[in-house]
């Protein structure tokens, strides 16, 4: 019951987890506000919610979106996929920089009571085995991952300072590969399971794959992410980091193989050695996550997957030709 009422702004509403947040929480009887940039809409009315254009890198008004908030949820972020990142590094790291330290700052100086914080398993070095919280700044994040890696290292430990010297309460998750409804569905900058989804209802033929297939990331639906996240921020407002997503490995391959039998076609497959791969096993330890807040991720891969083709496609469906 802490969400009831309460007034809850949620940055990047549009995105793939804004989305997601905003319903969890106007299911939970908050007051929303949610920020939108330029193109991007938020696809949800509701009396409690107050939808507000806003660019958070302008001082003034990311102070003024925060004034009169209880919780700050951060899910604004400047996001590309594998081959963005590697095309758009600077820009990437920039952008996410300033967003973290703005939002972070203007919250703590509006007095706001708590704060979630995303973070990501970009931090984690490569030590071959399920990633527990503690190894989080062990060595350097693995070299492709380096920048946003160390960006998302900074906003923990900004989160973890202002923890200590001020009045507001800090949440801190560190999320799986987030898939799901309402994400970058194209070819040129998305994330892998955006990009098979739309090769797969195109009936491409031969099928294009990024490498060979064999790596293997811990993908956790975005309504199970959200859930987590509302979770900590509840019951565990600690500035402790908490690892939110499955802890099972899937490769490329796997959620290959069950989107093409979502589809019922089996194409050739192609596979791509020249185009950007991502490491070889990305693997959460989520133990933590269960023994303090009793949280599991309960969306299948299959499930998941199901669901978020379904409202790929009635997008298409209802975009005028």
């Amino acid at each position: 019951m802490y969400f009831q009422n309460k007034n809850v702004l949620v940055t990047g509403g549009a995105g793939l987890i804004g989305h997601e947040l905003v319903a969890q929480l106007l299911d939970r009887g908050a007051h929303v506000r949610a920020t939108v940039f330029r193109e991007r809409q938020l696809e949800i009315q509701h009396p409690r919610l107050q939808v507000v254009p806003c660019d958070l890198l302008d001082p003034g008004a990311c102070a003024a979106v925060v004034r009169g908030m209880d919780v700050v949820l951060h899910a604004a972020a400047y996001i590309r996929g594998l081959k963005g990142q590697q095309a758009r590094r600077d820009e990437i790291l920039d952008k996410n920089l300033r967003l973290s330290v703005d939002v972070i700052q203007a919250s703590v100086k509006a007095g706001v009571e708590r704060f979630g914080w995303i973070g990501s398993s970009t931090i984690y070095p490569d030590l071959g085995n399920p990633f527990q919280e503690k190894e989080g700044f062990l060595g350097d994040p693995l070299e492709r991952y380096f920048g946003i890696g160390w960006v998302k290292r900074y906003g923990e430990k900004l989160c973890e300072y202002f923890h200590r010297n001020s009045k507001t309460r800090f949440a801190i998750t560190r999320s799986g590969a987030i898939y799901g409804p309402h994400e970058r569905f194209n070819l040129e900058d998305g994330h892998v399971i955006p990009a098979l989804i739309v090769k797969a209802t195109q009936r491409l033929d031969p099928f294009p794959v990024w490498g060979d297939g064999q790596d293997r990331r811990d993908f956790v639906y975005v309504g199970d992410f959200s859930e987590g996240l509302l979770q900590t921020v509840e019951r565990y407002a600690e500035a402790d980091p908490l690892n939110i997503a499955t802890g099972v490995g899937s490769s490329i391959n796997d959620v290959l193989g069950l989107l093409l039998e979502l589809e019922g076609y089996a194409p050739r497959i192609a596979y791509q050695g020249d185009h950007p791969v991502q490491n070889i096993n990305r693997v959460l330890d989520v133990r933590k996550a269960e023994r303090i807040l009793g949280f599991k991720a309960k969306t299948s891969l299959r499930g998941g997957l199901r669901q978020t083709i379904e409202w790929y496609k009635s997008t298409l469906t209802a975009t005028p030709t």
